[in-house]
């Protein structure tokens, strides 16, 4: 069942709302995290949480006074969903009151949560990889933060999808930085390549997880910027994110990667990290 959290009210996620003058809509004032659930369970719930609270404390947003705290809040949220898979989504704004730039004294923050059961991407865009095209990085420079303030990614995206691609590479001064909604890693010259760590990219809960997962895997790998034109002869490309998960790319701008198939470093993350996932969750 999809359902709504609104400070303190849980209700069908259709009948959910928020007040016209939060700052939330009025001025994208605000962070969110975005969670898979997998048999029931959310993954790695604890970095998005660590995330959450390093933009609220950047941006000074007070984190919401939840009893038995915010982590464990979510928990009972997507229980009550029942559902097995899928995707909770949390946001706080700095909350409510009439508009004005600098905002009023007292403010308290608004906690948004919904749960809906999502279901995984088809199994074939795996197998096959998908298309992807590229666009100068016309974000703001605190990218680092998982803020609202999305439109810049969304009219990508769009853009992307109507050109019949799955994504958009973001790049700066011929810099790949990352995905409207997903970290971008490249194999180059055998080693496995990602942005480093920056206020032009979201440090992804994912991202971490193949760093983690490289390491243990012995590949050799590197926090290292790489160019679009390195990226579009890398031997493979992918992406990573929370619904994403590790996803192949085999087209960028039209011009083939690798072979045109998903390369063995990708598949083979792939598949270690679903066996992650279920050792965590089950």
């Amino acid at each position: 069942m999809d359902l709504a959290y609104v400070d303190g009210r849980m209700v069908p996620i259709d009948e959910a709302s928020v007040s016209i003058e939060d700052r939330g809509m009025q001025f994208a004032d605000g962070v969110y995290e975005v969670v898979r659930a997998y048999h029931g369970r959310l993954f790695r719930l604890g970095p998005h949480l660590v995330r959450m609270r390093q933009g609220l404390g950047e941006l000074e947003i007070p984190e919401p006074e939840v009893a038995g705290g915010l982590g464990g809040l979510l928990e009972q949220l997507w229980k009550a969903s029942g559902e097995e898979q899928g995707l909770l989504y949390v946001q706080v704004t700095r909350g409510r009151g009439a508009r004005a730039h600098v905002p009023p004294a007292g403010m308290r923050p608004t906690l948004v949560v919904t749960c809906r059961g999502v279901p995984p991407h088809a199994e074939q865009r795996y197998r096959e990889g998908v298309k992807v095209i590229a666009h100068r990085d016309v974000r703001w420079e605190w990218c680092h933060l998982k803020t609202t303030a999305l439109v810049a990614n969304v009219v990508l995206r769009t853009r992307a999808q109507r050109a019949g691609a799955y994504e958009c590479l973001l790049h700066r001064e011929g810099l790949v930085t990352e995905a409207t909604a997903a970290n971008v890693f490249a194999v180059i010259d055998g080693v496995l390549r990602t942005a480093p760590c920056s206020n032009q990219i979201l440090a992804g809960v994912t991202r971490a997880a193949v760093l983690e997962l490289a390491a243990k895997l012995g590949l050799p790998h590197a926090e290292r910027p790489f160019s679009l034109a390195e990226a579009a002869r890398a031997e493979e490309l992918f992406l990573t994110g929370t619904h994403t998960e590790i996803m192949p790319v085999v087209d960028l701008t039209g011009q083939t990667v690798g072979g045109g198939r998903p390369g063995p470093v990708t598949t083979r993350l792939l598949r270690t990290y679903r066996d992650l996932v279920e050792a965590e969750v089950t």
